[in-house]
């Protein structure tokens, strides 16, 4: 899982030792691998009086050979990640996960895989390069936008064809405009999922709900 915090912040706890408290603007990375409990809750000064909590989390299926190494959480806090600025000051690009002209984030990635936040300038536009070969997404959060000359509504996940050249990003609006832009190379592989696991076959399934049921996965030490 690949939680990125927008508003508000979050506080993670992993069987084998793993602990994390990340503001706003900050990521949390956490591998599976072969195995892990984990639990995810707010700071008590939210749980006691509430507040804004914006977040994003993105399940990214490991590759098959990384699916039995040890588990692992590393938090990134905001400052930690690298900013681009955009050209003709059209705004910034956060890189999250994967890399941006050179900059990469700490947080590792099993394959091709990027996450980025981009936020716009009123009434800006960019242009971002992709990769051949790699598949792109992306979602507006907030407020609507054109995408490549296409009209895309708030809180609507879009598409591109593999064999774009380019994404255009153009904000209409007269307030900066949040877009998270994300993808990678294609996962050839087998996918079986099942609950919260997620393995290439049948068999793998019932191997991880017998390890934990045995208790392999580790408990939480709060």
């Amino acid at each position: 899982t690949f939680t990125y915090l927008m508003k508000g912040d979050g506080i993670h706890f992993v069987s084998h030792g793993g602990h994390g408290h990340v503001g706003a603007g900050g990521v949390q990375g956490m591998s599976a691998g072969n195995g892990v409990v984990h639990d995810e809750v707010m700071p008590k000064p939210f749980r006691d009086k509430g507040g804004d909590f914006y977040a994003f989390q993105f399940w990214v299926n490991l590759p098959a050979k990384n699916k039995a190494e040890a588990p692992n959480y590393m938090p990134v806090q905001k400052d930690d990640l690298p900013m681009i600025a955009l050209p003709e000051n059209a705004g910034f690009l956060k890189v999250l996960l994967g890399e941006f002209d050179g900059q990469s984030s700490p947080v590792p990635a099993f394959s091709e895989q990027f996450i980025w936040h981009v936020r716009l300038n009123p009434g800006a536009k960019t242009t971002l390069p992709t990769e051949t070969g790699h598949q792109h997404a992306g979602y507006l959060p907030v407020a609507e936008a054109i995408v490549s000359g296409a009209e895309i509504a708030a809180l609507e996940f879009f598409l591109f064809e593999e064999d774009r050249l380019d994404i255009v990003l153009e904000n209409p609006t007269s307030e900066a405009l949040d877009i998270m832009i994300f993808g990678g190379e294609p996962y050839m592989e087998p996918i079986v999922p099942h609950g919260p696991y997620i393995m290439n076959s049948v068999d793998e399934i019932r191997q991880a709900h017998l390890d934990f049921q045995q208790g392999k996965y580790g408990q939480i030490d709060y």
